[in-house]
């Protein structure tokens, strides 16, 4: 049999010892091979219309049956024709032309297999557990090793591409929620349609856009970030202190200077925490003086000055 490249599947039958299940040391096979074939794919699992058009498979020898369950999301589970190539090529099943999520459970065995839905009318087979269950049943009885599986999840719709860059960059990519990269970035493989599109950089304001995704095209898109409105924080003690600061808000700044200090930082809360520093040493000293917490509130265009000081065992500090 001629080898093609293929991808390994997951194999992802779950067991549940209560249910009757599909025991993992009956389906890690590492010979069985399966792959979708023909169609325009995007990226991993993702096609663009009419989708894949055929499911290849290369079972291990001592497998000669093959066979292919067909899910389509919110549809009914099919038991799809085998097509053979011919001796010393690679057979495959044909995949209905669909648009949407589908997911398709080969099964291999060393013995003809009948998928039955005993007591249920097959066309109430419409969830994944539900096509497991006719595995369980067709392949009751066998010996262990006497079969395999292998699950492909695939999905068929509009897809279209985005080149994202920002000033500065750097910045976190957002697209509906879901964390993308950095930019600069390049995505492919994004469903055509709405997309929400969100920019976070330190130091800068958060920028939001809503996207309109063309199928088959490449949208570009440049953000020049607006700075966040600055203050100034000067910190002072007499004896050399390490300072922690800590910006309140989510994914915000978080630093660790020296006194004396003065840097500008974002307008919002900080909290500081203070220790002292060992004299020609970059660590603070083993806790033999407590810390001092503040919290400070740093406003556009107004200096806040901390001074801090050791009395009575202790840091404090006041503004």
């Amino acid at each position: 049999m001629t080898k093609l490249p293929m991808l390994s599947l997951l194999l992802a039958l779950l067991c549940t010892a209560l249910t009757g299940c599909i025991p993992a040391a009956q389906i890690q096979h590492s010979g069985l091979q399966v792959a979708l074939a023909g169609g325009e794919s995007v990226a991993p699992g993702k096609y663009r219309p009419p989708g894949p058009q055929t499911l290849r498979v290369q079972p291990p020898q001592h497998y000669p049956y093959s066979y292919a369950l067909w899910l389509p999301e919110g549809g009914t589970a099919q038991l799809l024709s085998y097509a053979d190539a011919g001796a010393g090529a690679t057979s495959g099943f044909a995949l209905p032309t669909w648009q949407g999520d589908a997911d398709v459970l080969v099964v291999v065995s060393a013995r003809p297999l009948t998928f039955d839905s005993p007591g249920e009318d097959r066309a109430q087979v419409r969830t994944l557990e539900a096509v497991k269950q006719l595995v369980i049943q067709a392949t009751a009885g066998l010996p262990a090793g006497d079969w395999g599986a292998a699950q492909q999840h695939y999905r068929v719709a509009e897809y279209a591409a985005l080149q994202l860059d920002s000033s500065p960059s750097g910045a976190k990519v957002y697209l509906g929620g879901a964390y993308q990269g950095i930019t600069p970035l390049h995505l492919r493989g994004l469903e055509a349609g709405d997309q929400q599109l969100r920019l976070q950089h330190e130091g800068f304001e958060a920028y939001d856009q809503y996207l309109t995704l063309q199928a088959n095209q490449q949208a570009e898109v440049q953000v020049a970030l607006s700075p966040l409105p600055r203050g100034v924080l000067t910190i002072s003690s007499g004896d050399a202190a390490q300072v922690s600061i800590d910006s309140t808000a989510p994914d915000g700044r978080h630093l660790k200077v020296s006194t004396p200090f003065r840097g500008q930082l974002p307008a919002g809360a900080y909290q500081l925490a203070v220790r002292q520093l060992q004299a020609g040493e970059a660590a603070p000293l083993a806790a033999t003086l407590a810390t001092a917490r503040l919290l400070v509130n740093i406003t556009a265009g107004v200096e806040v000055t901390v001074a801090c000081g050791v009395q009575e065992g202790h840091w404090q500090c006041h503004q």
